[in-house]
């Protein structure tokens, strides 16, 4: 593999295996038994692959979407600016693809790239991952900030004092010690 951080992996329609890695992408064949890296996607950090067709791949990286067409690495214009971090097929929507950026989600529908329509809190969020579910519900993994991860925190420390500090099942504290714990 070209690297040892891999992001994602896919199998495309004739069963080849497909490795996005931090240093480009790498392909094993159906029956294969090694990875072949992609040379003319080197040196760029492979988040996402989506397979149009077994010669067209759409390839999320750092630096924005390109498609890789018969081994050729070509921008999708107006996607400079974007990480991608995942993309996903919505069917029955009137875009092909939903794109999971740096800059909230995106749509591309085969030409162009536009805002997908969504609330105002999830187009200014990083979103990691989108998921499709059988109920055509769709998922959206995202970085809340740091109020949630304070929140996390307390409830983490709450629930040890709750299960682990005597008296247990209560949030009074004995020793005073651990009240210092707490606060810290």
């Amino acid at each position: 593999l070209p690297s040892n951080i891999v992001w994602t992996v896919r199998e495309d329609a004739s069963g080849a295996v497909w490795a996005a890695t931090e240093d480009g992408l790498a392909r094993r064949e159906a029956h294969g038994s090694q990875f072949q890296p992609i040379e003319s996607t080197r040196g760029h950090s492979i988040r996402s692959v989506w397979f149009e067709s077994p010669h067209r791949a759409l390839v999320g990286t750092n630096e924005g979407l390109f498609v890789l067409e018969n081994g050729r690495w070509t921008p999708v214009r107006g996607s400079e600016l974007l990480g991608i971090h995942s993309i996903r097929s919505l069917p029955g929507e009137p875009y092909e693809l939903a794109l999971a950026t740096s800059e909230g989600l995106y749509a591309w529908d085969g030409t162009q790239m536009r805002r997908f329509a969504a609330p105002a809190r999830i187009q200014r969020s990083v979103i990691f991952d989108i998921q499709l579910d059988k109920n055509g519900v769709l998922w959206v993994a995202t970085r809340l900030g740091r109020g949630a991860a304070i929140l996390a925190s307390v409830l983490g420390v709450a629930a040890f004092d709750l299960c682990f500090v005597p008296p247990y099942l209560n949030l009074g504290v004995a020793d005073e010690q651990y009240i210092v714990t707490f606060l810290v």
